[in-house]
């Protein structure tokens, strides 16, 4: 089932769908005012790859709880949602808990909002702000799309059971929410972050540096060189499911030998390590494939920990990289 009809500034349709209660009477953005106020602070700097970004972060009026709910864009893989009061983390739960279904790809994480605002007894009306894992509401206001990935975007958006054109709506960068939610529960004031996947909208990884409740952004990696593809692409060729099983080729790796001579789809020269698309394609069609199911031989874990040897070598570089700054 999808969500209810939904009407600008209007959180009924939240309510009613997320928490299975009677729908509040509908106030109008100039009579309710949440009395919070908020900074904008420097998220991303132009370098490397990267684009420079601001990103706004919103800070409660002494005295006054802040209250964030986080989802996962639908168009995403894991989605979840998470609630968060004055910084504390109240409740978190993923869809699939309550669907049964695997990872719960492209279904909005309507069961795991009702869960934690139920375990918050709070209401929808009751947020002060909703923090959406994506780069930008890629809806522009009028067709048509710049690309066809902003149109795929806003219709898995738009399965939200929130408007997403509300103000109180926050975009968070992918690989900055995965960066800064490492850093901030890391304990440390200043630290080097690695955030490193698929892909996260423009990027498939970010390396950047904690400082305090700042990220400054040092390179951002493309998505033609992202080294989660990579591993999706070999788990493929492992007869593995990509995007699901990459674990199992991680512990295939320790059970062979790893023949770095094979690799030469990188260029290492680089202070950040860079994946040749086409030459990864070439290698692609070279390496032993296991159909799935079949036995797994020699060739098998020596692929798989030649795999986990290149990643991390050039995990390692691009560590090196920050350190050396």
């Amino acid at each position: 089932h999808g969500p209810p009809d939904r009407a600008a500034g209007d959180d009924a349709s939240l309510r009613a769908y997320a928490t299975g209660t009677p729908a509040p009477p509908r106030f109008s953005r100039r009579t309710r005012r949440t009395g919070r106020s908020h900074e904008t602070c420097p998220g991303e700097t132009q370098n490397g790859e990267g684009s420079e970004r601001e990103y706004a972060f919103p800070v409660p009026r002494a005295g006054a709880p802040l209250r964030v709910l986080g989802v996962t864009h639908p168009l995403s893989w894991n989605n979840a949602a998470a609630l968060l009061v004055d910084g504390e983390l109240v409740a978190f739960a993923e869809e699939e808990r309550f669907i049964r279904f695997k990872h719960a790809p492209r279904v909005p994480p309507l069961r795991a909002i009702r869960y934690c605002l139920e375990a918050g007894a709070l209401h929808p009306e009751d947020l002060d702000f909703v923090a959406v894992g994506w780069d930008h509401d890629t809806e522009p206001p009028l067709p048509p799309f710049r690309r066809k990935r902003d149109h795929v975007s806003a219709h898995y958006l738009h399965m939200l059971p929130f408007d997403p054109k509300r103000t109180r709506i926050r975009y968070v960068n992918h690989h900055v929410a995965h960066a800064l939610s490492s850093f901030f529960l890391s304990g440390m004031e200043e630290a080097n972050v690695i955030s490193l996947d698929a892909s996260g909208g423009d990027a498939s990884g970010l390396l950047g540096v904690g400082r305090g409740t700042d990220l400054e952004t040092v390179h951002t990696v493309s998505n033609d060189s992202s080294w989660g593809v990579m591993y999706g692409l070999v788990t493929e060729a492992l007869g593995f499911i990509p995007h699901s099983h990459e674990g199992k080729t991680m512990g295939l790796a320790a059970y062979g030998t790893p023949r770095p001579e094979t690799v030469d789809f990188i260029d290492w020269d680089r202070p950040v390590p860079r994946i040749d698309r086409k030459r990864l394609k070439r290698y692609l069609d070279r390496i032993p494939r296991r159909a799935p199911g079949a036995p797994i031989g020699p060739e098998h874990k020596d692929l798989a920990a030649t795999l986990q040897a290149t990643f991390e070598r050039g995990l390692v570089q691009m560590a090196r990289f920050l350190f050396d700054r």
